[in-house]
């Protein structure tokens, strides 16, 4: 639940009494451009989400609504046979996309937490609703979990147990097993490993690694990718040199002959010790 969830605002949209009365069909409304939800009718489905539920109160029973609303729909969508024509097809994965988004924008730990708990099941499905850039359920699905690390993370026995399918995204965007889209959503997913934030770990430098190993990057497309990454360190962020040497010490890349700081020799901050 979003914190600004937990203050009342004067008024209640009366669509939130609909969605109450039938949350599978409300939320099949809302995705589908129907609900009567005005003054928000033109904004995108999760932007209108997030106006009617922010400033809700946290006991309002239109968030169970909404949890379980998302859920339903997403489950029947999933069980569904695939639409038959492709504009069918592009306006169905429009909205699974926008319901994953949110799930992630308003924070449902209800729905996160067996989106994330049943990851085989709901991976495979996302995976086959890819076809193209702008409608991507898998790149939904993936952000969300990555997005939703703290949210669900006392619910799970190991918060950061994402860690290893963000390194593999990394390693297969590199490979070009993935599209280099996908690169950003990894690095989300390391930047918010609850347990790491906690710690002061930086294990996005160990998913950019495993990028830059499969990839072999030219010194501008490494610095395209770690430019980014490099301004959530505040000037003169102490470790980040050594933490650089610390991921290019290990096996992988010490058999692969990479010599620290490796890739990071196109970074005069870290080539030459400035961030120390």
């Amino acid at each position: 639940m979003t914190s600004a969830a937990l203050h009342r605002t004067a008024e209640r949209h009366p669509w939130l009494d609909t969605l109450t009365a039938d949350p599978l069909k409300g939320f099949g409304d809302l995705l589908a451009g129907y609900a009567s939800i005005y003054p928000y009718a033109r904004a995108d489905t999760p932007d209108a989400a997030r106006m009617l539920f922010t400033g809700l109160h946290a006991d309002d029973p239109a968030w169970d609504a909404l949890t379980q609303g998302a859920l339903q729909w997403l489950d029947r969508a999933r069980r569904s046979s695939p639409p038959d024509t492709r504009p069918v097809m592009q306006n169905q994965v429009r909205m699974v996309i926008e319901a994953l988004e949110i799930i992630a924008v308003l924070e449902l730990v209800g729905a996160a937490t067996p989106l994330r708990q049943e990851y085989h099941r709901w991976a495979a499905w996302t995976g086959r609703l890819v076809l193209s850039p702008a409608r991507d359920a898998r790149a939904a699905y993936w952000r969300l979990l990555a997005r939703t690390q703290g949210t669900v993370a006392r619910t799970v026995v190991n918060p950061d147990s994402l860690a290893p399918l963000w390194i593999r995204l990394c390693r297969e965007v590199g490979q070009r097993a993935l599209p280099d889209r996908y690169l950003q959503i990894a690095l989300l997913g390391l930047r918010r490993l609850p347990n790491a934030i906690q710690r002061g770990d930086t294990p996005w430098i160990a998913g950019i690694a495993a990028w830059a190993l499969a990839r072999n990057p030219s010194d501008a497309d490494f610095m395209a990718a770690w430019g980014p990454l490099k301004h959530l360190y505040p000037t003169g962020r102490p470790g980040l040199r050594k933490q650089v040497i610390n991921v290019l010490g290990q096996k992988p890349y010490r058999d692969a002959g990479i010599e620290p700081p490796g890739w990071w020799a196109a970074d005069p901050d870290v080539s030459r010790g400035q961030a120390r």
